[in-house]
């Protein structure tokens, strides 16, 4: 559990004060500390990435960056329900991100929450009519092998059907 979880919403907001305060930390410093993380991320130290950015969240639980890479980072950990708390929170922030729609998407499709997952799949792409961003691309891409799944679901089970009768 987070320590961030451990304090109510006003108790919360001192106790992420008191640290930025205690820490002396300024934006360049912030913006440096994500930049390591990511790098870690990158490399797939993903519990170096996320003691950091775990504690970026205690400073500012407001920071949609933050909730959605840590999303990643335990989605990537095959921690669900965690990876999906902190999507719900990088969106309610942010809800044009299209990585936390695609894989709070993934999340979704793999728990068998199949109308979820469309839901965010047709959100993220419906973002990028252009279809140049990745993750919406991702999106289009998981949508048609859902269909492309069912209709063959469908037409097995038809066969299965007419075998019968």
């Amino acid at each position: 559990m987070e320590i961030a979880q451990h304090f109510e919403d006003e108790e919360q907001q001192e106790y992420r004060i008191a640290m930025a305060e205690l820490l002396d930390l300024k934006k360049e410093q912030i913006a440096a500390i994500m930049m390591i993380g990511y790098r870690l991320y990158e490399q797939g130290r993903l519990k170096e990435a996320a003691k950091i950015f775990e504690g970026l969240a205690v400073l500012d639980q407001r920071n949609a960056y933050v909730n959605g890479i840590l999303g990643s980072i335990y989605q990537k950990q095959g921690q669900h329900e965690p990876a999906l708390e902190r999507y719900n929170r990088a969106l309610a922030l942010f809800s044009y991100d299209t990585n936390a729609l695609t894989n709070r998407g993934e999340i979704l499709l793999k728990l068998g929450r199949f109308q979820e997952a469309a839901e965010d799949f047709k959100q993220a792409f419906q973002l990028d009519p252009e279809r140049k961003d990745p993750a919406a691309n991702r999106a289009w891409f998981l949508v048609n092998i859902v269909r492309e799944a069912m209709t063959l679901a469908k037409q097995e089970a038809t066969e299965e059907i007419k075998e019968k009768i």
